[in-house]
Order: C-alpha cells, then sequence, then structure tokens
C-alpha cells in the first residue's frame, strides 16, 4: 500500500510541510528572468511589504491574507538549491488539515498562487476546484518526522489574552466586565472599520502597498489573454479588498498621479467558475439514517443496538455483505418495525478484500482513523484514547474465561450493523430475549457465524 503522507499535530495544533520543484526555463517575458529568479524576487519583496505593515505602519486598514482565515499560526517559505530548486513551504495551523486546506484553498489561495505558479504542476487555487487543488497538496506534501507546538493555543486564544492584558494594562474600566464583553474581531470587518475611522492614514498606508505590488508587475505581465499577470492582480485586489476600486474612490489629484497604478490594479480579472453540482445522489442506493434520521411521526425510533464484528474468512464475509439488505432512505417503515444498515470500519475494508487503489479513493481522514486524529477531535486527557471506555464482548462469550472478560479492542471492528426499533418495551437490554431486538440479532450473529464473520 502506498505510504500514507499526513500533518503531524499535537494538542489541536497542526503541521503542513510541502515541497514543490521550481520550473525550468523563463518567464514570459523577459528571456533572462527565469521562473527561479521571479520566486527570488517576488517572496523577497511580498516579506518586506508585510514586515512594513506589522512593525512600522501605525494603522492597520488592510487585513492580511494569510490573517483573514484565523488559523494560521506562522509559516515560512524557502528556496532549497540543488540540481532542481524546489520551494519548500512549513506552516502551523490551529485546526485539523481538512478545514484548514479550505481556508487555505480561499481565501489564502490567491496569495499563494502568484508564489507557486513558478512551480511545476501547480494547481491555481482560484481557478480550481477545492478537490482539485487539495490532490495537489497531498501530492507535494511530505511528512514531518518531529513536530513541536509551545501550546495547543489557537490564534482567537492568542487575540484573547492580547486583549485581556490591554484591557488589565489601560484600566479605564473594571477588567473582568470588558473581557466578559470581547468578541474577537473579524479581521477584515476591523480593517474597514478602521480605514473608516482614519481615512488619511488609511490612503497613504494603501498607496504605499499597491506601489509596492505594482513594481512586481513586469515580473507578472498583464497584457496577454491568461497571462501570469492575473495572479498578481488578483492577490492585490483580495488584498486591498475593495479599496480605491472605483474610479474617483482617491479624488481628481491622486487619481492622476497613481492613474498607471490604478488602472493596472482595477483590471477585471476572471473569477473561479460556479463548481458543478456533485451533490446530486439516488435515494435508493442510500442507507437509511443517513441523509434523514430512521422512523418518525407514526413510527418514533424507540430502541437501538450496534453490532460489532469481526472478519476471520474474506470470502464468506463478502457472502454475507452481499445478502444484506439495509432499509433505503426515505422507505417505508419495515414490516418488522426493525431499520438496519451496515458500516465498514477502515481495516473492515481491507480485511474484506477491498483492493489499494479503491481504499485509497477513501477521505484521508478516515483511513487516518479517529484514534490517531483524537488530538484535532480533542480527545485529549480524559478523553485520550488510552482511557477510552471499551465495549464489552456480550455475545455468547467463548470458554475462556480470560478472552471472555478481554473488552473489544476497536481495531478488531471491521463491521457495523445499526439496529433500529419503533416498537414499544419496557426494558433497554437487547440481550434479553424479550427484548424486540433480540431475535434479530440472533438471526443476524448465526447468518454471520456461517459466513465467517463473528459477533464480538
Amino acid at each position: 500500500m502506498a505510504k500514507l503522507v499526513s500533518s503531524k499535530h499535537l494538542e489541536g495544533v497542526s503541521d503542513l510541510t510541502l515541497k514543490a520543484p521550481i520550473r525550468k526555463g523563463f518567464i514570459d517575458a523577459f528571456e533572462s528572468v527565469s521562473y527561479e529568479t521571479r520566486l527570488r524576487a517576488v517572496m523577497k519583496a511580498l516579506s518586506k511589504i508585510r514586515a512594513t505593515a506589522r512593525e512600522h505602519t501605525r494603522i492597520k486598514p488592510f487585513a492580511e491574507t494569510a490573517e483573514q482565515i484565523q488559523s494560521l499560526l506562522d509559516f515560512r517559505l524557502a528556496i532549497v538549491d540543488g540540481e532542481q530548486p524546489t520551494l519548500l513551504l512549513s506552516a502551523t495551523f490551529d485546526r485539523p488539515f481538512e478545514p484548514y486546506m479550505r481556508l487555505i484553498w480561499d481565501p489564502l489561495g490567491s496569495f499563494l498562487d502568484v508564489i507557486f505558479c513558478n512551480c511545476e504542476g501547480y494547481v491555481l487555487a482560484a481557478e480550481n476546484s477545492f478537490p482539485d487543488y487539495l490532490a495537489w497538496v497531498r501530492s507535494a506534501q511530505i511528512d514531518t518526522d518531529i513536530f513541536y507546538a509551545a501550546s495547543g493555543r489557537s490564534i482567537m486564544d492568542v487575540e484573547y489574552l492580547a486583549q485581556v492584558e490591554r484591557r488589565h494594562r489601560e484600566a479605564r474600566e473594571d477588567p473582568s466586565a470588558a473581557i466578559c464583553r470581547f468578541v474577537p474581531e473579524d479581521p477584515q470587518a476591523a480593517a474597514r472599520r478602521v480605514r473608516k475611522e482614519d481615512p488619511v492614514e488609511s490612503i497613504k498606508v494603501g498607496i504605499e502597498a499597491l506601489s509596492g505590488l505594482y513594481k512586481l508587475a513586469d515580473f507578472y505581465p498583464a497584457d496577454r489573454p491568461k497571462g501570469d499577470g492575473r495572479f498578481l492582480i488578483r492577490a492585490t485586489q483580495q488584498l486591498l479588498d475593495g479599496w480605491a476600486r472605483k474610479p474617483g474612490d482617491l479624488g481628481k489629484d491622486l487619481e492622476h498621479a497613481l492613474s498607471e497604478q490604478l488602472a493596472w490594479y482595477r483590471t477585471p480579472v476572471e473569477e473561479r467558475p460556479a463548481p458543478a453540482d456533485t451533490l446530486a445522489w439516488d435515494a435508493s442506493r442510500i442507507q437509511g439514517g443517513i441523509v434523514s434520521g430512521y422512523g418518525g411521526g407514526e413510527h418514533p425510533v424507540l430502541h437501538g443496538a450496534l453490532l460489532l464484528m469481526r472478519i476471520d474468512d474474506p470470502e464468506g464475509a463478502r457472502q454475507f455483505v452481499g445478502s444484506f439488505q439495509p432499509n433505503a432512505e426515505g422507505g417505508a417503515a419495515p414490516a418488522d418495525g426493525i431499520w438496519t444498515n451496515l458500516a465498514f470500519t477502515r481495516h473492515g475494508l481491507l480485511n474484506i478484500g477491498v483492493p489499494e487503489a479503491a481504499y485509497a479513493r477513501f477521505p484521508q481522514e478516515f483511513r487516518e482513523g479517529m484514534e490517531d486524529r483524537a488530538g484535532l477531535l480533542g480527545d485529549l486527557r480524559q478523553a485520550h484514547p488510552r482511557n477510552w471506555a471499551l465495549p464489552k464482548r456480550n455475545w455468547r462469550p467463548s470458554a475462556n474465561s480470560a478472552a471472555a472478560a478481554a473488552p473489544v479492542d476497536l481495531s478488531e471492528v471491521d463491521i457495523v450493523v445499526q439496529l433500529r426499533s419503533c416498537t414499544p418495551h419496557d426494558g433497554y437490554d437487547a440481550l434479553v430475549p424479550g427484548h424486540p431486538l433480540h431475535h434479530r440479532i440472533a438471526e443476524l450473529a448465526d447468518a454471520a457465524g456461517q459466513s465467517g464473520v463473528r459477533l464480538l
């Protein structure tokens, strides 16, 4: 099976490391400017612009693109020299990989397009779907062998603690009351408020940012259809967040003095096409209880049971699954009042013989498993997997008392059958013969046992 590359994480803080080969040859503008030369020039300029905005500017009328996602703790970009130079990205963020990658794709994707368009095989974030972009990220991702984070604090935590410290320092009112009222402000909303409160200084900052980015336009010419210039223009428009987008916004004198820069900045850039409808589905091919709940109305669900099963014989297990008849989504209530469906664990798919190529198409978070992702899900300390209460072996235990006493290790579970009943009953224990689910459990256990599947 192909090696599964995934982000390391610690207390909910995750790492992402990418390595992308830099394109060979020259950019479509100057024969003397290679993609590596352009990349170095652009990263140096962007780093200087960011340092000025953070260390010199008195106010903050524009939110950095990286700041907008409110998840990115830090990131580094570096060119690694070699026979074919590569671009290395290392980032730390405060949430699981999948939701973070959606924020990388949009809104941070426009900024990354300016940089990574210089790399071979890069999929433009601003012009492609999220699945396509995610596939490229996975193909360029490399494992981090050791990952350390000073704490599990999120960006929101850091902002909250900064506000707590500021309110205590200012002491203009009871700080505890101000802290209780504090809600972190959206970075873009905060920037718009600053621009409204201090328009003169905001214009100065905006002109400086626009002029600095426009100096890079020679490396990203905008005079060609589908040329690289659209990457820089799109990123600039996003960074300046609608500022001075219409003729006349800056007044006659500034409009005249900056006519060249503003004409470039206001160039229309094609947006990402609307995604195709990928959510169409056939209810007859979806098990009940997934899209909508079981029962309801005249047939409310009153009882339920999970059957945890282990595969001993893959061929027999395939026959057992093939004969299984789960209830379809939106179907009529079963005659016996018992809704049934079936699910596989990641181990179960492999143990029943699903080909590796098909297994690899499942979401990576499923293939990694909840136990390995516990830190990302908030299962820490008392909720850590080592402290999970494991299910008891409660179906016809073997004569081996030690085996019967041991709980079910979750890695043993290959198949989960879910039963739901709308038949009234006073008891709750499905092991009791009089329970409305007991007879069905016994039937499934016998059928599974004859097919090489064991009910644990």
